[in-house]
């Protein structure tokens, strides 16, 4: 069992997109950190969604994730998780 972890450091939508299509991820995880990530993030999701398997959910984490609690829904993410582990958590749980 276990997790393998694929971390992309400043990537652009389109680039994170194409890794996505590259590769059969079981979840995908992003951060951000303040409100002005919003616009970015969801333009992120929404590339995202359209190379993805139906069912992989995308789960928003970061500072942001603290004190915006609407975030992962006003960027189309399936849930946001203050934590790593407690997304891994939901996610195995079946979200």
């Amino acid at each position: 069992g276990g997790w393998a972890v694929r971390v992309e450091l400043r990537a652009d939508a389109s680039e994170l997109a194409r890794i996505a299509a590259r590769h059969e991820f079981d979840m995908i995880g992003l951060s951000a950190a303040t409100r002005r990530a919003i616009p970015r993030a969801a333009e992120t999701v929404q590339a995202l969604r359209g190379v993805i398997r139906p069912g992989v959910p995308i789960v928003l984490g970061g500072p942001l994730t603290t004190y915006e609690k609407t975030a992962a829904e006003q960027i189309g993410a399936d849930m946001a998780a203050t934590a790593a582990v407690l997304a891994l958590r939901e996610v195995e749980q079946g979200c």
